[in-house]
């Protein structure tokens, strides 16, 4: 039984790893040319009676006036996004891995969460610095010089990353071992100091940008329920609570930074009815983006995001 509750766990923090994985100028009328009138002449002639006839005047012709021109109407000012300095900061699932057209080290698609929300005319993405395998430690290092004074808005999406995916995957890919236990043990260690890392992480994130409104988000459940006979149940029910347990650490490090001033918010991500099992998954269930959005995942968190900031 202690080996088996051991697996179950085992299988749990695996999974949770693997699913962040590795002016307008007014034209007026132009000149119009001014008519002239004619001058009147004056002739005399002497008629056989010798009296003087009188001078013939050719009438004036009448002044031309220009013809007005269309006078253009200024153009409607496009309007200002709320959120003019959008800076996005994160792991695998802010930088779009899964998503579709990757390029890079740190597997950026056009896709991605970000881009869509750029996309909508209320958001200015200035720059993405997300990056597939980010860890708290990797945005505190390598991503913060991103922002500035100037940003309004940043979203963040990381803890996944912490808990150590690849020497967990590598060391338990051969069942429940003496490594994998030992593994096993250094993860629940890392899930134990995680809150202290995202606290300061947050911190970190609002110091740099001290005007920014801050939506950090957290993973979606990957998996449909099964029927309770399957044996697939337990590993399944192990996994999606592994996955509902973390976002729960992300979510109260969130609300303590909350309380202690920082303009910081927590958004749940829900792909209820589109988890691998159903018929049109927003996770990828094979290969390399393994347990990572497609395309309509990534839209659907932007979706959600967005909602949350009209609240």
């Amino acid at each position: 039984m202690r080996g088996r509750t051991i697996l179950m766990c085992g299988i749990a923090v695996l999974v949770v790893a693997l699913l962040v994985g590795f002016g307008v100028v007014v034209a007026t009328s132009g000149n119009g040319g001014q008519g002239q009138g004619g001058q009147a002449a004056t002739g005399q002639g002497s008629g056989d009676n010798g009296m003087t006839q009188p001078s013939t005047r050719p009438s004036a012709q009448p002044k031309r006036t220009a013809k007005p021109q269309p006078t253009e109407l200024p153009a409607t000012p496009s309007p200002t996004p709320a959120y003019a300095d959008y800076i996005a900061l994160g792991d695998s699932y802010a930088a779009g891995m899964g998503s579709g057209d990757e390029t890079g080290r740190c597997r950026r698609s056009p896709n991605a969460y970000p881009h869509v929300l750029d996309a909508n005319i209320a958001f200015s993405l200035q720059r993405t610095v997300a990056c597939s395998g980010a860890t708290t430690a990797d945005v505190q290092r390598f991503q913060l010089s991103a922002l500035s004074e100037t940003t309004d808005l940043v979203t963040l999406t990381v803890g996944g990353n912490d808990l150590n995916v690849a020497g967990l995957s590598d060391a338990c890919a051969r069942g429940v071992t003496t490594k994998c236990q030992t593994m096993f043990r250094k993860s629940l260690t890392l899930l134990n100091v995680l809150p202290d890392r995202l606290r300061a992480t947050f911190s970190a994130v609002a110091k740099a940008a001290p005007n920014a409104r801050i939506v950090v988000t957290g993973y979606p459940l990957m998996f449909k329920m099964p029927a309770t006979d399957s044996p697939e149940f337990t590993t399944i029910a192990v996994a999606n609570a592994a996955t509902a347990s973390l976002d729960q650490i992300i979510k109260n490090a969130v609300k303590k930074k909350r309380s202690d001033g920082l303009k910081i918010q927590y958004v749940a991500v829900d792909f209820a009815g589109y988890e691998i099992g159903d018929k049109t998954p927003w996770i990828n269930a094979t290969g390399r983006d393994a347990f990572h959005p497609t395309a309509a995942g990534s839209k659907a968190i932007a979706q959600t995001i967005e909602k949350a900031l009209k609240k």
